[in-house]
């Protein structure tokens, strides 16, 4: 689970979009728990970025992102990032990240891992759809089932964090050559589900 939105007036939350792939789960179930049990029940995905393409003029052009938005339980939104102890502050747009920004992530597998951006802006094809895809390439160590967790950049000052700011969703796990992983820029997937994000 990422970041928590708005989409109007509902709560809802971003995760990677390839986990709905080809109806592969559109029900979402609190984390730990038996699915199929309605008492258990999260929420459906409502739109999705990932394997979306362009007419174009002569052929259809990808403009996928590896992001979707996911019903949530309006009494169930928060500020907070998993196991990261300061509350989000905001975000950074495409115009504030650059190469060499420190970055981290918060996932259900590896947990906490951090690095910096290696390349702003990255395509690469995804295995599940076989489709281009655009994003950012960090140094974050990522795994299977990290997929859709937060990535955060800190402000730190004299050892304290000033903030905390949301940069983007994890999009795969990282090369076991390179060392390096996607993600999904916040402001495409703010700007392309028409969310805002909750701080």
């Amino acid at each position: 689970m990422g970041f928590h939105v708005r989409h109007g007036n509902d709560e809802q939350f971003l995760t990677s979009g390839h986990c709905s792939y080809e109806q592969r789960s559109d029900a979402w179930y609190f984390p730990g728990t038996p699915e199929y049990q309605p008492e258990n029940f999260l929420g459906d995905m409502q739109q999705t970025l990932y394997g979306t393409t362009d007419p174009g003029p002569v052929n259809p052009v990808s403009t996928s992102r590896d992001v979707m938005r996911v019903q949530m339980p309006d009494d169930q939104v928060s500020d907070d990032i998993y196991a990261v102890t300061s509350d989000i502050s905001g975000y950074l747009n495409t115009a504030q990240i650059y190469n060499g920004l420190p970055v981290c992530k918060s996932g259900i597998t590896t947990y906490v891992t951090c690095g910096t951006i290696y390349k702003k802006f990255h395509s690469y094809t995804s295995s599940s759809c076989g489709c281009l895809n655009f994003g950012t390439r960090a140094t974050i160590k990522a795994d299977l089932g990290d997929s859709g967790a937060p990535v955060y950049h800190q402000v730190i000052f004299g050892g304290q964090i000033e903030g905390t700011y949301a940069v983007g969703i994890q999009a795969t796990r990282s090369s076991k050559v390179t060392r390096r992983s996607n993600f999904v820029r916040i402001q495409d997937a703010l700007s392309g589900l028409n969310v805002t994000l909750v701080t």
